[in-house]
């Protein structure tokens, strides 16, 4: 059984960034700002985290458990307006971030660290996070079942355990924002994600950030942003990035289309934090099937992973029957239709007409302090 589950971690897991950086778990800190996440089951959000040093809001609250399934949403999720409260008619209110203070700039500033994350476990939930996927999809609750699977909480995976250690470190940078500056005054803003390792108070960027692990290159997940309104809200872009698997040295390359990141932002002394906010996307069939094929890549090589063992009898022909067979089922199915043009339609009728999985995230991050570039020699 323990195998089977290797199996469905790296063919059906890695969907998500999160599995992506669980998979290495070499990266750990000290996060004294960052309040604990209770453990058991799937809890939403961290549990009860604090968001120390940040705005002093506590954690998205726990769902206490994976909430059970719901059915198709009549409703694209109820994402928040510009500045506003969710939910209130009429037009909201803009109220800009303060200006961003001189000890939060810098050249990989400003910065944070997503300190609590959510995948919703049903459309109501969705929802409430601020989740905005095209109506008649299941609005984002796809990873969920597979979490159910695995009796996984990837909440824990970013909060500190009792020794204050961080398993997985995500960072972001709005690249363009300066100090003296409100959000609202900043333009040509770009929000660049990262995976980064402790460096004292604060974090160094990975190679795995970049594209072919090369910084030249640039990164591999960066938006155009709007920080108006005291809130983030990016263009829509495809969201790459890879799945290194095991020891095997290979890495699985998985896209998300179409994708947003949306949620509220407040200058911090040492960087910027985000509070009921939201990563956005679909998961093709086409990049499921992609995925498969690399799995199969990792198996066939010279030194095969463990889970090949038990694995090897869904990997041995065409990956799109295995897709569709095992995969989809876990995901509750192809909801949505990704177009030619980037746009993306909700109520497609079948599964020959819809063609990816919605995926949404919800998250909250802390400020944070970026050192540098770790040498990609590992020296």
């Amino acid at each position: 059984m323990q195998r089977i589950q290797d199996y469905l971690v790296v063919a059906v897991a890695a969907l998500s960034l999160i599995f992506t950086a669980a998979c290495d778990d070499t990266a750990a800190t000290n996060d004294g700002g960052a309040g604990g996440a209770a453990a058991g089951g799937a809890v939403g959000m961290g549990g009860a985290s604090g968001a120390g040093g940040a705005s002093g809001m506590g954690g998205m609250p726990s769902t206490g458990g994976m909430p059970a399934d719901g059915g198709m949403s009549g409703a694209g999720g109820t994402p928040e307006g510009m500045g506003g409260d969710p939910g209130q008619g009429g037009e909201p209110a803009c109220e800009p971030t303060s200006a961003l203070a001189e000890s939060a700039a810098g050249d990989l500033a400003p910065a944070t660290r997503i300190n609590s994350l959510e995948i919703p476990g049903n459309p109501d939930r969705s929802g409430e996070l601020g989740c905005d996927i095209v109506e008649g999809s299941n609005n984002g609750t796809g990873l969920s079942g597979l979490l159910r699977l695995l009796m996984l909480d990837i909440g824990t995976l970013v909060t500190p355990d009792d020794d204050g250690d961080i398993q997985v470190v995500l960072l972001g940078h709005l690249d363009g924002w300066n100090a003296g500056e409100t959000g609202d005054d900043a333009s040509d803003v770009n929000l660049i994600l990262y995976t980064g390792e402790p460096d004292g108070d604060g974090f160094t960027i990975t190679p795995d950030s970049f594209v072919d692990n090369d910084r030249a290159n640039g990164p591999k997940i960066q938006f155009p942003a709007d920080t108006s309104c005291g809130r983030v809200a990016t263009e829509s872009g495809t969201f790459e990035f890879g799945v290194p698997v095991l020891d095997t040295g290979l890495n699985l390359g998985l896209t998300l289309s179409a994708t947003t990141v949306k949620g509220s932002l407040r200058a911090e002394a040492s960087g910027f934090s985000m509070q009921k906010s939201t990563i956005n996307g679909y998961l093709t069939f086409e990049s499921i099937v992609e995925l498969l094929r690399g799995v199969k890549a990792a198996c066939d090589s010279m030194d095969p992973p463990e889970f090949c063992d038990q694995a090897g009898m869904f990997l041995g022909g065409d990956p799109e029957p295995v897709a569709r067979m095992l995969v989809l089922p876990i995901l509750r199915g192809l909801d949505s239709k990704v177009n030619a043009d980037g746009t993306v339609d909700g109520n497609c009728i079948d599964a020959a007409e819809c063609n990816a999985v919605s995926v949404c995230l919800g998250f909250e991050s802390v400020g944070a302090s970026l050192t540098g570039y770790q040498d990609p020699t590992g020296e």
